[in-house]
C-alpha cells in the first residue's frame, strides 16, 4: 500500500499542465465528510490529480457539420470520452461516409444549437 505522505490539511490547491490552478475539493468533499465520519480527520491522500475538463455551455457534445464545408465535429465529450469513444468513430464515419448519423439522432447536438438558442437542459447528472 502506498505511503501517505500528507493530510488533507496541509495542501488544497495544485498546478497542473498550463499552470491552471487547481482545488481538489476540500472544503467541498472532506471537511463535511470529516463531519460525518471524525476518523477521517487524521486521513491523508495518497494522490491528487487535476486536469482541464473540456465542455460546451450546455455540458452536451457537439457533433454533426460546421459552416465550414467538409469540416464535421463529434466532440467536447468531457470525462466521458473513453466511454463514447466507440459510438464517436462511428458518428464521424457515417458523417463522412453518408453525410448524416444513421446510427443514433444526433440532431440535437450540432454545433448551431448555440447560436440559435437551442441549447440542452441537463436531466440526469450522473
Amino acid at each position: 500500500m502506498a505511503k501517505r505522505t500528507e493530510h488533507f490539511e496541509d495542501r488544497t490547491t495544485n498546478r497542473c499542465a498550463g499552470g491552471v490552478r487547481t482545488h481538489f475539493g476540500t472544503e467541498v468533499n472532506v471537511r463535511p465528510s470529516q463531519a460525518s465520519l471524525p476518523m477521517l480527520a487524521s486521513a491523508g491522500r495518497l494522490s491528487g490529480w487535476a486536469g482541464l475538463y473540456e465542455v460546451t455551455p450546455d455540458a452536451h457534445p457537439i457533433c454533426g457539420r460546421t459552416p465550414m464545408d467538409g469540416f464535421w465535429l463529434v466532440a467536447d465529450f468531457s470525462g466521458h470520452g473513453f466511454m463514447h469513444g466507440p459510438i464517436a468513430g462511428r458518428l464521424m464515419a457515417e458523417f463522412l461516409i453518408e453525410g448524416a448519423a444513421t446510427s443514433v439522432d444526433v440532431s440535437s447536438l450540432g454545433l448551431a444549437r448555440f447560436a440559435e438558442g437551442r441549447t440542452i437542459k441537463e436531466q440526469n447528472v450522473i
